[in-house]
């Protein structure tokens, strides 16, 4: 009777702490529950606490990143670009290409500061992320970007976003980007660059400056605000960073 007892109380307690923990899913009881944004409550104070809790969890960080970009336009300056950095992290998250370059990375993550290691890196992961959540990842990071109005290729002197952003987060960023506006990474015989300045893309590269087309994709306008920042970056924030570092090597003259 005792070992009835306790059984029944375990499964009590497992399913109140579903019900007391679980406040961003929906009411249903189905078989895959979706995240109901309306009990997602965002505020500067718990951005990073939420950010923790999307760790190795795509689902959730998609619909962080959906929630945030709903708030963007109620945002401006210092809010709004914590807002914008959050949003750009919790896509890296949804993208799920994070993990799986540190683990294929391992110890010799310092290849990916050359073009060769970088492209190589990029092509492992190439599968995953389009059979995954990849793509709707690359749309919300430029959709994020878009709110700082790059709409040139080019983010605004003295974006408050921009001076935010981490140099691994800027880095894993145009990552994401690079695999969402060139899908053959993993199977062309061309370098990076060169896959960039193909004729039907909507960004070409010359010198040190990305340079948007009229046929340019919001990916591709955000990729090349993000490569011009890169490239032409006056103080060395990116020259420590493997990612930044290799980008560099990749896309500049």
């Amino acid at each position: 009777m005792r070992k009835i007892s306790n059984t029944v109380c375990a499964a009590l307690f497992t399913v109140f702490m579903l019900a007391s923990c679980d406040d961003f899913f929906s009411s249903s009881w189905g078989t895959m529950r979706d995240y109901d944004l309306s009990k997602i409550k965002l505020t500067l104070d718990n951005l990073q606490e939420l950010k923790e809790k999307a760790v190795g969890n795509p689902e959730l960080a998609g619909a962080l990143v959906e929630k945030i970009i709903r708030e963007l336009d109620g945002k401006s300056g210092a809010e709004k670009a914590a807002f914008q950095e959050a949003g750009i992290d919790l896509a890296i998250e949804q993208s799920g290409i994070g993990t799986s370059i540190l683990e294929l990375a391992g110890k010799d993550i310092a290849n990916m500061s050359d073009e060769t290691g970088l492209q190589d890196l990029l092509g492992s992961v190439q599968n995953k992320f389009n059979s995954g959540n990849g793509k709707a990842a690359a749309r919300n990071i430029a959709t994020i970007v878009d709110k700082s109005l790059p709409t040139s290729g080019q983010f605004p002197p003295g974006d408050q976003y921009v001076a935010r952003a981490s140099a691994s987060d800027v880095g894993m960023a145009v990552a994401v980007l690079a695999l969402a506006v060139m899908p053959d990474i993993g199977s062309s015989d061309k370098d990076l660059k060169a896959q960039m300045n193909d004729g039907n893309k909507g960004i070409s590269i010359s010198g040190n400056t990305a340079t948007v087309k009229s046929n340019a994709t919001h990916e591709e306008i955000a990729f090349a605000a993000y490569l011009n920042l890169i490239l032409r970056d006056p103080n060395g924030k990116y020259d420590g960073n493997p990612i930044t570092s290799g980008i560099k090597s990749a896309f500049g003259s």
